[in-house]
């Protein structure tokens, strides 16, 4: 069936010329890296961020340190975010944060691991190669690209060997990555800039407009996951939040309800409601009435938005899914993916050995 969990997969560790290296799946999105280590699962889940001194260049903190400053960022210190819409920005500090990162984990043997890496369906041959050159200037021995949705339709639980097309539609940070799979390929795939960012975006831009009030990010996403939608609720929701008049910058609080929220998000929404319509139509016959049959899979932590699924099934007439922890099905999917080569040759984007 589509959607349900795969069986027997086993966690192992992979040997290569006689030494023991360590199988890493990482889950490189815009927000965050999640990392999957093999024979243990996920190990690892923070904010794609790093903070380094202006002068220097030296690292002060990556990952969630990292992200604690931002608003608050002294003056000797830059944050930087070195992901923008799914793909690498800024080499040079993606290489040092990724290096960071991978030194948080917990493990005796982390030395030339074998790295499979998330990309967007659209990334370019230099955007990948971007990639694999930042996995091989920390260690990697092996470094294999498989497309985020993919890799979330694995992570999910879904057969995607089977000669029948699966849509999955996921939405990040960045990047709202769209493919059909059909016999472990991308039969169709369509990516747009625009994800949960821009809902967080949103919140800024409309609290700055209704009530000319000067909010941080932090507290934009606390109002989009706690009482956002893109549907009313049932029970109307609110949450009163301090910020800064825009006139006085002095400082103000005022009261936001959930209804006001799905009217900022409106413009985000028909974006991402435009992008499965698209792909929709671009979808050949035979696999579209396997869509129309078993439904769309969305995945990625953009996907939780209240009432974003019954928005899309609403506009398309189609099922939606959502994925249990959609947040996490990408990097579960690369754990698979690496520990399955044999068995799933045909979701290798892109192969890299040293």
């Amino acid at each position: 069936m589509m959607y349900e969990f795969l069986e027997g997969i086993e966690h192992r560790m992979s040997w290569i010329d006689g030494h023991m290296s360590e199988s890493i799946g990482v889950d490189l999105g815009t927000d965050h890296i999640r990392v999957y280590l093999a024979g243990q699962g996920i190990v690892l889940n923070e904010a794609t961020a790093i903070a380094v001194l202006k002068d220097t260049d030296e690292v002060v903190a990556a990952g969630n340190e990292a992200e604690a400053l931002r608003g608050r960022t002294p003056q000797a210190i830059r944050l930087i975010h070195p992901m923008e819409n799914g793909m690498i920005c800024d080499d040079e500090h993606t290489r040092m944060f990724l290096k960071q990162i991978l030194s948080k984990i917990k493990t005796k043997n982390l030395l030339k691991p074998i790295m499979m890496i998330t990309v967007p369906c659209g990334a370019t041959a230099v955007q990948e190669r971007a990639v694999i050159e930042v996995a091989q200037s920390v260690g990697a021995r092996k470094v294999y690209l498989v497309e985020e949705p993919v890799a979330a339709a694995l992570g999910a639980g879904c057969d995607i060997t089977l000669a029948r097309g699966l849509m999955v539609l996921d939405i990040g940070g960045g990047i709202s990555d769209l493919s059909v799979v059909s016999l472990s390929n991308s039969v169709v795939h369509a990516s747009s800039m625009v994800a949960g960012d821009d809902f967080t975006e949103a919140v800024i831009a409309y609290l700055y407009k209704r009530y000319r009030l000067e909010i941080g990010y932090a507290t934009a996403r606390e109002l989009k996951e706690k009482i956002g939608g893109v549907l009313p609720r049932e029970t109307t929701l609110s949450m009163t939040v301090s910020g800064a008049d825009a006139t006085t910058k002095l400082p103000r609080k005022v009261t936001v309800y959930s209804n006001e929220l799905t009217e900022a998000f409106e413009e985000v929404t028909e974006r991402i409601v435009s992008l499965v319509k698209s792909a929709l139509d671009e979808t050949p016959t035979e696999i579209l009435a396997d869509v129309l049959e078993d439904g769309i899979l969305l995945t990625g932590g953009g996907a939780k938005l209240y009432g974003l699924d019954q928005r899309l099934r609403a506009e398309t007439g189609i099922k939606i899914f959502l994925a249990e922890d959609a947040e996490f099905c990408a990097v579960k999917g690369t754990g698979i993916a690496i520990e399955h080569l044999e068995e799933l040759p045909g979701i290798v984007h892109n192969f890299h050995n040293m």
